[in-house]
């Protein structure tokens, strides 16, 4: 049986299907995550194949996406023709000190190495920038709690003391409602960009897609009806001491 593989392995060979299945970011959770009243010039930091970077330009800002695995990057440049995408990762960012008003990582601050990372983020932000993360609620939780019949409301959203307090001060939290349509087809194409589910081996994995698929069937019954996840994007932001 083939051994796991690491997130950093999977996502690059999945990238045409996490830019077409993954949920972008609604607009009021990025002009939260900014913070900001003026245009300003914004690092999207594992950006992916840049759903936030385009929701970082939409807004109005000058943005710079950093991505480690080339194969997303070019998901993203294809997407975005024309902006400042740079191969380089949370621990070693390839922008000079004090260079970005803000940095924004969507899905990405969880995988860190935060002794380094954090630090570096620090470095290219000005005197007073913002750092923010910024997460979409997990498809798998939501399908768990319909599968037992649970209709209550989330869970409060409480992740206080997440950025270093020797670097980040005013740190803040906020949840956005980000609704998502779906099919059984079409979430399984989102949940199957999962890492949860990319790490497996093909007989894992199939095996698992299956037993996924089962518990929504038994849920909705048709596999054509349309039906919505009530998500939402959460976002945890500090400024640079």
């Amino acid at each position: 049986m083939a051994a796991s593989r690491g997130p950093q392995l999977v996502f690059g060979a999945n990238a045409g299907q996490y830019a077409v299945h993954r949920p972008g970011y609604p607009d009021d959770a990025v002009s939260w995550a900014l913070g900001l009243d003026r245009p300003a010039r914004v690092l999207d930091l594992g950006a992916g194949t840049g759903k936030l970077t385009a929701s970082v330009l939409t807004a109005g800002h000058d943005a710079v996406a950093v991505e480690p695995d080339t194969e997303m990057l070019a998901e993203l440049t294809t997407a975005i023709p024309g902006v400042t995408a740079l191969t380089g990762s949370a621990e070693d960012i390839p922008l000079p000190d004090a260079d970005v008003d803000a940095v924004l990582a969507g899905q990405v601050l969880h995988w860190v190495d935060g002794a380094r990372a954090y630090p570096e983020i620090a470095r290219v932000l000005r005197p007073g920038g913002v750092v923010a993360g910024l997460w979409n609620s997990d498809e798998l939780r939501w399908i768990e709690k319909v599968s037992r019949g649970d209709t209550s409301q989330e869970e409060p959203f409480e992740w206080r003391g997440y950025f270093p307090v020797d670097l980040f001060t005013d740190e803040a939290q906020r949840s956005f409602a980000n609704p998502q349509q779906h099919t059984i087809d079409s979430l399984m194409s989102t949940i199957a960009t999962h890492s949860a589910y990319l790490r497996l081996d093909e007989v894992q994995r199939a095996a698992r897609l299956s037993s996924t698929r089962a518990a929504l069937l038994h849920v909705f019954g048709d596999s054509t009806r349309t039906f919505e996840i009530p998500a939402r994007t959460y976002v945890i932001r500090a400024v640079k001491r």
